[in-house]
């Protein structure tokens, strides 16, 4: 009973510490949002979404756009539910690149895109919607995430009936268990399209590409736990993703008509094993360090119709033994808090292909963050700060032109 209640009390510090917090927080105390309490959480597990009820949300980001609004709705006092719309203005979501173009080129001359659109893709993020509720007599808190991303166009000009389309779903769901030790999710991403050219004899349209079953199957999960002292906490957590992309393409004959010229498959398949450590010895600062290890696999299999072409097989691996993932939070004045951050993935990086062609890269993959934490009242803004900034200086002291901050979020509580 007296250990149940010194866990209770410390994770009750820990979320007084960080909650009411955004994607710029966890960013940049080290890209640590699987460790941390945070509003952010929702969108690795978005059963915390009940715990972030009547919310107002900005993003900011470059080229200098306000990119995303969204509101948390509760509905109800007694097993009240949430409801959250994200809503977008930012650039359009395009299909993956292809790796494997430096050293496998196919011989029709495919844009390095999975998908060779002939037309930029318009802007394509519809929605993000996630709903939460308390499940049972246990009021075990249940959410759901749907996102969509579709843009479409069509040239019914008879002699160029041009139709291309490009659409992904996003589906999600998870629970918090265990009195809200433990978060748990599951999630599956759907991608099709469409990519149509014209017959200029016949006027009539064939395809320049097919999609053949692309999908990528998910999981998170994490767990708080304090085997000592309130003050400590350790986050044992774990993700897979397990995915394929697989296009058909296609090229007009002699004949005037449409043949299958290639197809390209991707299988993909990534796992994380990590353990954060997270020291908030008061409410005025909070230390955290993640570690473990990462691996990410892509293999790649192109065949191609013309036999003396034939099949080809690469694939691209990536073990990161170990990675680091370090940040810190802390008050400085009432009204302001400084943020630091770090991450240093130790790779090694093969890429390979049957021609034979083999690289072979171990480095660390580093990076730095700075940002700090305004409160106002109901109003918290989060940035993401330009180290030129203190570097330089403001332009009017140093002549130079340098952006104060790279992104910003903005969080107003709505009483």
């Amino acid at each position: 009973m007296k250990r149940c209640f010194i866990i209770t009390f410390a994770l009750l510090l820990f979320m007084s510490m960080s909650s009411f917090a955004t994607n710029t927080r966890v960013f940049t105390m080290g890209d640590n949002n699987t460790i941390l309490l945070d509003d952010a959480n929702i969108w690795i597990f978005p059963s915390r979404i009940n715990d972030y009820p009547n919310l107002a949300i900005g993003e900011f980001g470059q080229p200098g756009d306000f990119t995303e609004f969204g509101i948390h709705w509760k509905f109800k006092e007694e097993n009240p539910c949430v409801l959250a719309t994200y809503l977008h203005n930012s650039t359009a979501v395009n299909p993956m690149s292809s790796p494997f173009r430096a050293y496998y080129t196919p011989p029709y001359g495919y844009d390095p895109l999975f998908v060779p659109f002939d037309w930029a893709l318009m802007s394509n993020q519809r929605i993000d919607l996630l709903y939460g509720r308390r499940l049972g007599v246990n009021q075990i808190p249940l959410g759901v995430r749907l996102s969509l991303i579709h843009s479409s166009q069509r040239n019914d000009i008879p002699t160029d009936m041009n139709e291309e389309g490009f659409t992904v779903y996003d589906l999600a769901a998870g629970l918090t268990l265990g009195g809200g030790l433990t978060d748990v999710a599951v999630g599956f991403q759907r991608m099709t399209w469409t990519d149509k050219g014209t017959f200029a004899a016949s006027s009539s349209t064939w395809d320049e590409s097919k999609p053949k079953g692309n999908y990528l199957l998910y999981a998170d999960g994490r767990h708080f736990w304090q085997p000592g002292p309130p003050a400590w906490t350790i986050i044992p957590h774990a993700a897979i993703y397990i995915g394929k992309n697989e296009a058909e393409y296609y090229e007009l004959n002699a004949a005037g008509t449409d043949s299958l010229a290639q197809t390209d498959k991707y299988n993909w398949f990534g796992i994380e094993l990590g353990a954060g450590i997270q020291y908030a010895p008061s409410n005025d600062a909070m230390v955290v360090i993640d570690f473990g290890i990462r691996y990410d696999k892509l293999n790649g299999e192109f065949r191609n119709t013309d036999i003396t072409i034939g099949t080809h097989d690469a694939f691209l691996k990536t073990t990161a033994v170990p990675f680091f993932r370090a940040g810190a939070d802390l008050k400085v004045f009432n009204w302001m808090d400084l943020r630091l951050g770090a991450t240093s993935y130790w790779n090694r990086h093969t890429r390979e292909n049957d021609f034979p062609n083999k690289l072979i890269q171990n480095y660390a993959d580093n990076a730095t963050y700075l940002g700090f934490g305004f409160h106002w009242g109901n109003l918290h803004v989060d940035t993401y700060t330009e180290p030129h900034l203190f570097l330089d200086g403001f332009n009017f002291l140093s002549g130079r032109s340098n952006d104060m901050n790279l992104w910003i979020s903005a969080l107003y509580e709505i009483m």
